[in-house]
């Protein structure tokens, strides 16, 4: 009867942990990686390890080939494109990276960074053209201004010659506007469209079946630019722009998502559909892992104070054992120790625990995911949300940490009072936990492209001017970035080789002015000091003028300088928040409590670049072409930014003589 009973309760506990294991196994991959013939329960995790290595690939390559997500089918073309080194859809001729083509400048202009999207006039008037075209269907692109100046942004064809006098426009098949100017050219020039301002975002829509292009501000139509363009037999249209000199834009012509895409307009580099459609099946299982992670960690006991350096010790020493199963071609290979020789044979030690099974799982799904983060376009498209989902800012149709959220919209109510402490006190497990397993398995060089990308298109989304008082675009982004800062050696990271480079941390710094429509809602009548009257004045006519307009305007004045007052404390009290903000980027940016003996602090790390910093933009002049110095505007939003940060260290430290 013993040995029955024995036989039935053991029989049901090694099913039970067979079960669970296949569970998990179905939770993060699905069906398809669960294996039948599974049945060694010292040695099922372990199989599994290298079943899921072995096979993990292939699985994703049928998924991806014979399904593809809502997200990717909302925007994908109607045809196939060809996933290699051409761009075969119809209606494009070209190469499938799409950039501006050196070889087709005229005037003096340079082409900033690698991806030879962004450009600078440094003539009086200089043109260039992509090196893509398109002769039939629906196509767009977008420019970013860095500047508000004259620049004409549109399409030319092959046979357009343009100087140091004409350009986008100026000749019979090329087509542009001019929000400097607020005039649209082909040839002749008529009104047309918006003021543009620095940081806008606008939008070029050919129609080539009907003969029509559009264009857009900040995703908001200007009408119908012209409704007849020629089409047809041999003639096909390249985007292009001329600048007049330090006039500077951002094209993109869809090696990343489109900030504003307008329906039914394909770009004209196409998306990468088959590693975003493998991006977001890995990011599943990453999830899925996260949360598999999570539970472990809320089923450990409290840690009291007696034993708190106890379980440090035993949780270092777990993890430590964690990254180093099944890592034998890694750096966290084990060394054999004579203590354990005897040790390791036994059955206990033979079996995996089910930390160190998930955190093997996790290096294959991230190793896997490198392959495809190495592509800007897979980073914005299907990263940066998630990192957005896990702080809990709402993102198209992805999951949001509802936790995050709560937290979020407790210290927006709060208007961010405190909200660097929080994060450096209190990280957040869920996103911490994401980039511990992003900083472990993925090579560092990879890793530092993908924040860069991150953090370049936060960059770009501040820059954008903001369509009422509540400044929310530019609040999410800096909480965004102070999010991913609460991890510490992202943290270092993006202080030591982001925050001072391509981006600079006081282009987050700057508070830009609505458009003039904003404040006329805001600033009901304007008003200013009115003249005095002028002692001695021999000419009577004068006097008697004066004399007038002060009796006239007196009565009203005050009443006037009164509503004028108020409503400059409500732009006053409107962008309180956004500088409150700032302030708690620039205390986690100057944090002094994250340094060791060995490895400096974030605030150390971060005067010794400011330094530098304040050499290149403040004192020296020896700049070739003066693109990446910001304008006094910004450096006085930084400056006063970073002096208000330093009085209320001071205040709270008088007496420390730590840097």
């Amino acid at each position: 009867m013993m040995n029955v009973l024995r036989s039935m309760f053991g029989v049901c506990s090694n099913s039970a942990e067979k079960g669970e294991i296949h569970d998990t196994i179905r939770k993060i991959f699905g069906s398809e990686l669960v294996m039948k013939d599974n049945t060694d329960k010292h040695n099922q995790r372990s199989k599994y390890v290298n079943h899921v290595r072995d096979n993990l690939s292939k699985i994703l390559d049928t998924k991806v080939t014979s399904h593809k997500p809502k997200s990717i089918k909302k925007h994908a073309p109607v045809t196939t494109e060809n996933a290699e080194s051409l761009d075969g859809r119809h209606g494009r001729i070209g190469p499938k990276i799409v950039v501006f083509d050196a070889s087709t400048g005229t005037g003096r202009l340079v082409l900033v960074g690698d991806e030879r999207v962004s450009v600078q006039g440094l003539s009086s008037f200089a043109s260039i053209r992509a090196t893509a075209c398109a002769y039939a269907g629906k196509w767009m692109y977008e420019v970013q201004l860095g500047t508000k100046g004259i620049m004409q942004i549109g399409w030319c064809t092959a046979s357009c010659t343009f100087s140091m006098d004409t350009g986008v426009g100026d000749t019979a098949h090329s087509y542009a506007y001019d929000g400097g100017r607020v005039r649209k050219w082909n040839v002749a020039t008529s009104q047309y469209g918006q003021t543009w301002r620095p940081g806008d975002v606008i939008g070029s829509c050919i129609d080539l079946d009907k003969g029509t292009l559009e264009f857009y501000r900040n995703g908001v139509s200007l009408g119908v630019a012209f409704d007849k363009v020629t089409h047809g037999s041999g003639l096909a249209y390249f985007p292009a722009v001329s600048l007049a000199m330090q006039e500077h834009l951002y094209a993109n012509f869809g090696h990343v998502p489109f900030i504003f895409p307008i329906d039914g307009f394909r770009p004209l580099q196409a998306p990468p559909y088959r590693d975003c459609a493998r991006a977001i099946l890995l990011f599943k299982s990453l999830e899925a892992l996260l949360d598999e992670l999570n539970r472990l960690t809320e089923l450990k006991p409290p840690v009291t104070a007696k034993s708190s350096k106890a379980k440090s010790d035993s949780s270092k020493a777990e993890v430590e054992l964690a990254l180093r199963i099944h890592s034998s071609n890694s750096v966290y290979t084990p060394r054999a120790s004579p203590h354990t020789i005897v040790d390791t044979q036994t059955t206990d030690m033979k079996k995996m625990s089910k930390r160190a099974f998930l955190m093997s799982l996790a290096r294959i799904v991230v190793s896997e995911l490198g392959t495809v983060l190495r592509i800007s376009y897979v980073v914005i498209s299907e990263l940066l949300p998630r990192f957005r989902g896990a702080l809990g800012l709402r993102t198209r149709g992805l999951h949001v940490d509802q936790t995050s959220m709560d937290f979020y919209q407790r210290v927006r109510d709060e208007k961010f009072n405190g909200l660097a402490q929080k994060f450096l006190s209190q990280p957040q497990p869920r996103l911490c936990t994401l980039l511990d397993l992003l900083w472990t398995f993925l090579e560092e060089a990879a890793l530092c492209d993908v924040l860069e990308h991150c953090v370049v298109r936060e960059c770009l989304l501040y820059d954008l001017v903001s369509p009422d008082m509540n400044f929310t675009q530019q609040i999410e982004v800096l909480y965004v970035l102070c999010g991913l800062m609460q991890h510490r050696e992202t943290r270092h990271h993006l202080v030591k080789y982001v925050f001072f480079n391509k981006i600079t941390f006081d282009n987050f710094l700057n508070i830009k002015c609505p458009d003039e429509n904003v404040l006329r809602t805001v600033i009901s009548k304007p008003w200013w000091q009115r003249p005095t009257s002028v002692q001695g004045e021999t000419d009577p006519r004068i006097a008697d003028k004066i004399s007038k307009i002060l009796s006239s305007t007196h009565a009203d004045d005050a009443s006037i300088e009164a509503q004028y007052k108020e409503d400059c404390n409500k732009i006053t009290k409107a962008i309180a928040p956004l500088e409150r903000i700032q302030l708690e980027f620039l205390f986690m940016l100057l944090d002094n409590s994250d340094g060791t003996n060995i490895v400096p602090s974030t605030r150390k790390i971060f005067l010794e670049k400011f330094r530098r910093y304040i050499m290149d933009n403040c004192i020296l002049d020896m700049r070739l072409f003066n693109i990446s110095r910001n304008s006094p505007v910004i450096a006085w939003c930084c400056h006063a930014r970073l002096l208000t940060a330093v009085l209320k260290l001071w205040n709270e430290s008088p007496l420390t003589g730590t840097a």
